[in-house]
């Protein structure tokens, strides 16, 4: 047989190419991300303060992290946090829902938990209380306000939306917290009901 007859892979320059676009857009990923994580975790200094902004719109809400490099700040606290809806043509007020309670139920004797069920309510309760007032309302100098906010609601509805049959009109979130060691709790901080746009409200 000739070497004519043999057959050839068609676009293998086209495949490779895209293997190598592939491994080098990843790289770059992987880069900017360590990056930030190390920048977002430093100690205060002239090149962090520098890129403060940038870092904080690229680890915020979803990689935020909740401890220093060279100070760690671990957690001192449990969190309960509790929701309830407002749902239906007659807005009746379904009860609160321990949310907290069904991550922990999900972690518990897992050996490969997953981060969300772990740190997602926590990291958006930081988020939160970072961003806003004991009242629930927006700090004047925190521009990540909204954002925080809007993050905790969807999150928030994610755990409602399965459990309700009705359209969800409104929400209402509130934390209680236990500081460890110890068995006091805080009065439980309830925040004003936030109204679910319609777009989002099945």
């Amino acid at each position: 047989m000739s070497d004519d007859a043999i057959p050839r892979l068609p676009h293998r320059r086209w495949s490779r190419a895209l293997v190598g676009l592939t491994v080098l857009v990843t790289g770059v990923l992987v880069a900017v991300q360590m990056t930030a994580t190390f920048l977002y975790n430093a100690p205060s200094s002239l090149v962090t303060q520098k890129y403060a902004a940038q870092v904080s719109w690229w680890m915020t809400p979803l990689l935020t992290q909740n401890w220093q490099l060279f100070a760690p700040n671990p957690i001192s606290e449990n969190l309960e946090l509790d929701a309830r809806a407002s749902v239906g043509p007659g807005a009746s007020v379904t009860p609160w829902l321990n949310i907290s309670a069904i991550d922990d139920a999900v972690t518990l004797d897992n050996p490969v938990p997953g981060h969300l069920t772990m740190n997602a309510l926590r990291n958006a309760w930081r988020e939160f209380a970072d961003t806003h007032t004991s009242n629930g309302l927006p700090n004047a100098d925190s521009p990540m306000a909204a954002t925080a906010q809007a993050y905790l609601q969807n999150l928030v509805l994610g755990y409602l939306r399965p459990r309700e049959t009705q359209t969800i009109d409104s929400i209402q979130i509130r934390f209680v917290v236990t500081l460890l060691p110890g068995t006091g709790r805080t009065a439980a901080q309830t925040l004003p009901w936030w109204l679910v746009l319609p777009a989002a409200a099945s």
